[in-house]
């Protein structure tokens, strides 16, 4: 710890439960600031004339926004902490939550929506040591195959729209994108595209078909795709700010 800074711990009642935090005082600082970081902690920075009960009325004060800072970081950590493929995980689709509902009892593994949940059956007879892996390979094997089919239609349209021939597409997990044009106009999806709402996904698909005209991102690919798609701008932002929940 740096010589100008002290460590104090403290706690406030808020609702049912206990705020817990760490002020730490430091020489320089002339005003209380609040932080919630990921792993949920609360750090309260202050100045060393601050006194313990006026920062722990301010936190008092700020304890609903601390709450919800709290439950930001653990609606993140549900989508992407790695999936046990167990009952209760969430999953998306379309842009909807469903809770997962695994049993066996069909001949062969299949994936069925019922209400609020995504159903996977396993074959009566698979082992412990296996129906975590089947039940996932299952899973995966549905959105790879629900992307394929979504997206097909999507890339006839658009493709008709751009007046070019309906270019072939592979469907497969990718890191760090959402689609690709090859040089050859070979196209690839991300599987967990399948996870976004359906405008989102239309917005991919414009955009990499886009490139078969423009291998770039100049000022006339995106003067083409803004005359195929006018509200590009606020899709591409959606698929910004919510993209990071597409895990699987």
């Amino acid at each position: 710890m740096k010589a100008d800074t002290q460590l104090v711990t403290g706690s406030v009642h808020s609702g049912t439960t206990d705020i817990l935090f760490t002020i730490i005082y430091q020489i320089r600082r002339r005003s209380i600031t609040i932080e919630v970081h990921p792993d949920k902690s609360v750090m309260v920075k202050a100045p060393l004339r601050a006194s313990q009960a006026r920062i722990q009325n301010l936190v008092k004060q700020k304890a609903p926004w601390i709450e919800m800072q709290i439950a930001g970081f653990d609606r993140i950590r549900q989508f992407t902490a790695p999936k046990d493929y167990v009952d209760g995980e969430i999953f998306l689709y379309l842009g909807r939550q469903y809770r997962l509902a695994v049993h066996s009892g069909d001949i062969s593994p299949r994936v069925m929506l019922q209400g609020g949940f995504v159903d996977v059956s396993v074959p009566q007879g698979a082992g412990d040591r296996y129906f975590r892996q089947i039940v996932k390979n299952t899973l995966l094997e549905w959105y790879r195959a629900s992307t394929f089919q979504q997206i097909g239609g999507m890339v006839e349209w658009y493709a008709l729209r751009l007046d070019i021939p309906a270019p072939l597409f592979k469907v497969k997990l990718m890191k760090g994108r959402w689609g690709s044009c090859g040089y050859r106009n070979g196209l690839n999806f991300n599987m967990a595209l399948i996870m976004a709402p359906i405008d989102q996904i239309e917005y991919v698909v414009a955009h990499e078909l886009c490139h078969i005209r423009h291998k770039n991102h100049s000022s006339r690919f995106w003067s083409h795709l803004h005359e195929l798609m006018p509200d590009y701008e606020i899709r591409r932002e959606a698929l910004r700010n919510d993209g990071w929940k597409y895990v699987l």
